[in-house]
This record gives C-alpha cells, structure tokens and sequence, in this order.
C-alpha cells in the first residue's frame, strides 16, 4: 500500500483552501488515515483552515507544475505518505504529468492519458460520441483563434479547453447570444495563448454526479441543481441529492470505465427531453463533496480507498434527503440583487441561507462562521483580482485608452436572476464549468 508512519497511513491533500479540502481532511482521519495538508506558495496567507492551520508550501501548479511536483514528492518523502489527494484542478493536472514522484505512492486522481482523454474538453466530446454517449455539440479553437469545424448554434457558451485556477482574464466559462460576443470572447483566449471551446448551450435541468470507482465496483451521488452561480453558465450554488437517474449511472460508468480510471470523480451533465448530455468531467473530489458526504456516500475515503487497493465494495446508495447551499455563490447573488435594485429578493436570499445555517437537512458551505473563511476569500480571490485589475489599468494606460489596442475592459456587474426561488427543485439552468 506504500509507505506508512507507524501504524497510521499518511495521506497527503492539497490545496488546503479548496472547498473540499475541509470535508477531505475530516473524512480521512475520521477513517483512521493521518493527512498532511498543503497549499500553494503563491497565495500568500490562505490554505490555513481549522482541520490544517499550517499546512505545507509548494511552488504553483499552474505556473510551475515541474516545481511543484518535485515539492510534493518531497514532502511525501519526508511525511513517508502512501497516498496524495488532489481536490483542484491545477494540482489534479500536474500531478497527471508527473505521478507522485516516489515509488510506491499512489496518486488518487488520472494518469496522463486519462486526464487528456476526459478532462480535455476537445478529447471529451470525442469520448463520448465514440462511446455513443451525448454530449454538446461543439468545436475546438486553438490557441492561435483556429477553429476544427462549424459553430454550433446560437446562443453558445465559450470556455477553456483545460479548467484552471489561474485563468486570468479568460472567462471560466461565458455564454454568448451573437457572433459579435462570441468573436470577443475568443479574442481574449487568443491573446492569452490558450484553447478553448464552443458549445451549444443546452437549455435544461443541470445534474452533478460525485463518484468513486474501485477494482470491486463504482457508487455514485446525483444532485439536482436548483441553482448555479454565475446565473445559467456557473458551479453549482444549490443543489439536492436525488436517485441516480439510469441515463446518468450510464454516462458515469460507462466514461469512466472506458479509461481505467480508478478513485474519486465528479461529472457534469445537463437533462434536456429525457436525455442527458455530458459536457464536463474532473476526475478529482468535487468542490461541493459536502453534498455526497451529506447524502452518506464517503467520497473522500473511498477515493482514497479504492487507489490503495483496500477491498472496499463499492455501490449506489439511496441518499439521504440534505440540501447543498454554496454561501459564497448565493452571497453574491443576494449582492446582485442588492445592485440591480431589488432589496426584496436579496432580502429572501439572506433569509434561505439563515435557514439552512440553522437545519440539520442543510449544509451551508463554508460556514460565514469559520474564521479562516474571510481569510481565504481574501488572499484567493480579492488579491488576484487586484492584480488584475492593475494589470488592466497598465495596458490601458500603455494603448493610450485606445481598446483596439489590446486594452480588456472590467467584466460587468452579473445581472440579477429571474428564476422564482434559490431552492426551487423546478428551475432550469445549465451549470457550464467543472468543479461542481
């Protein structure tokens, strides 16, 4: 099973300040294994949460996967860990190139060819039309703007090719409703240097499936989405926990195993006239784990359970009746509301999310209450957008105000949602980008 300290199995899980890094590390160790935090080096401050104050460091994973993964070998050296567990998309692809860099250290996420052939939201839609398995129709545009084929329909959603921590100012996922709009969003892809896709955007019922998949079996966790934020192309904000519907079990069982893949996965699906077309996998714990967890399906210890090997015998469940509530998503849907006008649904939306702080049937993910929250929220997010916006105001300030030149405007305010409750199980939307 690799190395141990002790008598304990040391696992090593990273990043810290990722959603699902919290529910990971208590997982674990309520399973008896020992975890090792760590975090990225570059964002300062954040990554101490309360289950991992002072986790370890490494160089970024996005800007320096070649360092970081000689970082995280060595800590598994030093910690004498069995088993790393990636709960980002940044880490999950690096360590896809890499592996974990000391023998007999198991990585619960894909190899190389299994990342490309699911993650890769080019190779995905080869995947799934080989396995006869919907999905959107869409193109690849390359790095240098080339697009493979013919636009899909109108309206569209733009995104990358490969999900990332570290986009800058490409969008993680946008819909555009005219030629114009597509041709811009694109630009910016073109001039950061990175591919993309064009996809149809599916009107529907938007699904996020959480699994595990061992050598004895696979289980699963469907959520219903009642709400993404951003409004119609975001993560998902609000969700529940339902019977897997067969044509998801399919689409799941099916992709998975036709890659071999082994260990923790979350996939994205949209249900439209009774089918359901699949249009992103992450072959890593979701961000929203809570759900599964919640629902009594204990993705992170039979993620890692299944790469070390252990006999664990893996079925779906019928899940427990929880409701998922993303604070920080519906947060910011209730300051939406506030700056388009409407007090009263911002108002509603503050009093949902009172509520579901206080049901045991809910989980409030994270809780306003955790005092490494606002620190994480701050080096995470408020200072990367700093930096961008400074580095906006310089090529501004460099093409003379001239946009032509190069010069991104600042993304607008989102625009308030007209969908009739946050929790209502009826609303329609699609959830474009991965990390559900």
């Amino acid at each position: 099973m690799g190395a141990t300290t002790g008598f304990t199995t040391t696992v090593v899980v990273c990043w810290t300040g990722y959603r699902a890094a919290p529910w990971a590390i208590r997982s674990l160790e309520q399973a008896g294994y020992r975890v090792v935090g760590a975090h990225d080096a570059a964002r300062g401050m954040a990554g101490r949460i309360r289950e991992c104050p002072r986790p370890a460091r490494y160089p970024s994973p996005g800007g320096d996967p070649a360092g970081f993964a000689a970082a995280i070998a060595d800590l598994c050296r030093r910690e004498g860990a069995a088993a790393i567990l990636p709960v980002s998309e940044d880490v999950t692809r690096a360590l896809a190139q890499f592996g974990s860099g000391v023998p007999g250290v198991v990585v619960a996420g894909p190899n190389q060819r299994q990342y490309q052939a699911l993650c890769d939201k080019a190779e995905l839609a080869a995947v799934c039309a080989r396995l006869g398995i919907d999905h959107p129709a869409q193109i690849a545009v390359g790095p240098d703007g080339a697009a493979d084929g013919p636009w899909p329909e109108l309206p569209s959603i733009v995104k990358p090719a490969l999900s990332s921590e570290e986009l800058g100012d490409v969008p993680a996922a946008e819909r555009v409703d005219d030629v114009a709009a597509r041709t811009r969003v694109l630009e910016r892809f073109r001039r950061a240097g990175k591919g993309a896709v064009v996809q149809e955007f599916i009107e529907g019922r938007a699904w996020v499936v959480h699994t595990a998949r061992s050598a004895n079996g696979v289980a699963m966790v469907a959520a219903r989405v009642a709400a993404t934020w951003p409004p119609r192309v975001g993560t998902s904000s609000v969700s529940r926990p339902v019977p897997v519907p067969a044509g998801v079990a399919h689409a799941t069982e099916t992709v998975l195993a036709d890659v071999g893949y082994v260990g923790p996965a979350c996939l994205n699906l949209i249900e439209r006239g009774g089918r359901f077309y699949l249009h992103d996998v992450n072959l890593r714990l979701p961000a929203s784990v809570a759900v599964s967890i919640g629902a009594g399906l204990d993705l992170p210890r039979l993620g890692v359970d299944a790469v070390l090997g252990r006999a664990t015998d893996l079925a779906t469940l019928d899940p427990k009746d929880v409701l998922y509530v993303r604070f920080d998503g519906e947060f910011a849907r209730a300051v939406a509301a506030l700056r388009a006008g409407d007090r009263t649904h911002a108002l509603a939306l503050g009093r949902e999310m009172v509520r579901a702080a206080r049901s045991r049937r809910a989980i409030l993910d994270p809780s306003p209450l955790d005092p490494f929250w606002l620190g994480n929220i701050a080096c995470d997010r408020a200072l990367p957008r700093l930096r961008r916006l400074r580095r906006r105001a310089v090529q501004a300030r460099g093409s003379r105000g001239d946009v032509a030149h190069g010069a991104i405007a600042p993304e607008g305010i989102p625009t308030l949602i007209t969908e009739p409750s946050t929790y209502d199980d009826s609303v329609v939307g699609q959830a474009a980008p991965p990390g559900s």
